[in-house]
């Protein structure tokens, strides 16, 4: 029997919907018993220049290869010939719909192609997420390949109850498979140890996106810090904050740390792990950032926080199918 393939150009944005992406892809490759080729170097936002691929991403600097290899059936990019003729300047998938059956492709070569909503909804149409008219499209076919470009954003756990997967063999594997390499979860040790508490404070670019939310966090943080949080414990934060007089009011009553370091992606990582290691974290309203941190800690059995946050709380929302989307979180499903 001939072998099939799945590939997958990852979503076109920040580190943690990327991961996402991996997630995914590797349910998909795993319910299908098709071989997932990885790929080889990726766009990430705000780390990577989309028309300078040189700068481009590979994502087993920071996981650990070999433990995703040994948990899921994988292939490297540059190991599948028929894929070379798609590889150009810029990146790595160019016109590859043109000869390969695509799922939610959108016409557009490279870049987002669309907006939000449509890309969302190619994946809600493979998962059988929204109800209505939309067709559930089938992704057990034939195919020698198989392609999802730019369009898996979401959690693994929407493809249970639609395809069957097995959700409890996926998941260890998942725990098992994609983790930071061990180097930084050391490191993290060593620059914050013992009792701490840890808060994520997302603004950047949601100070113009989700101006609503994060104005309320800006100006109510001092007391929504002091409501949650012990003086009497260091406080790590991780945050995209260009501004550090943001943090002034806090400074006479806590003792605040911060991790910076000029590897934006070791900067990445450290904060998540940091943050993960902490005995109380709350994080910020729509931040997959923070969502992962979450994760990171379910599988640390740590006090699970996932529910609440900063400047939103969840508690009222139930785990169930209708509940599922991109911003909130069940971390028993991890």
């Amino acid at each position: 029997m001939e072998d099939k393939y799945i590939s997958f150009d990852p979503w076109f944005g920040g580190f943690n919907n990327i991961r996402q992406s991996y997630e995914l892809a590797a349910a998909i490759s795993f319910m299908t018993g098709r071989t997932l080729i990885l790929p080889h170097k990726i766009f990430v936002d705000h780390i990577s220049n989309q028309k300078d691929k040189s700068t481009f991403f590979d994502i087993w600097d920071v996981y650990d290869k070999e433990a995703f290899t040994a948990n899921f059936n994988c292939i490297d990019y540059k190991d599948v010939p028929e894929y070379a003729k798609y590889e150009n300047d810029e990146q790595y998938f160019s016109k590859i719909c043109d000869d390969i059956t695509c799922f939610g492709h959108n016409g557009v070569d490279w870049g987002i192609g669309g907006n939000l909503s449509s890309t969302v909804l190619a994946l809600g149409d493979i998962c059988g997420c929204f109800s209505g008219s939309k067709p559930v499209l089938n992704i057990n076919v034939d195919d020698k390949f198989i392609h999802f470009p730019r369009n898996l954003f979401g959690y693994f756990y929407e493809l249970v109850h639609i395809t069957g997967l097995d959700l409890q063999v996926f998941r260890k594997k998942l725990k098992d498979g994609l983790k930071f390499k061990q180097e930084f979860e050391l490191k993290a040790q060593s620059i914050m140890n013992g009792d701490y508490n840890a808060v994520h404070l997302r603004f950047g670019d949601f100070n113009i996106t989700r101006s609503s939310d994060t104005n309320v966090l800006k100006e109510n943080l001092y007391s929504i810090i002091k409501s949650n949080f012990d003086a009497s414990k260091p406080l790590f934060i991780a945050t995209d904050e260009q501004d550090m007089t943001t943090f002034d009011p806090l400074r006479s009553e806590y003792n605040l740390v911060f991790y910076k370091s000029e590897n934006k992606v070791e900067a990445l990582v450290i904060d998540m792990l940091i943050c993960s290691n902490a005995s109380k974290f709350l994080g910020s309203k729509y931040s997959t950032y923070t969502l992962y941190v979450h994760i990171l800690r379910h599988y640390k059995n740590k006090v699970d926080y996932s529910k609440i946050g900063l400047n939103y709380n969840n508690e009222h929302i139930e785990n169930n199918r209708s509940n599922y989307n991109w911003h909130t979180l069940f971390t028993e499903m991890y």
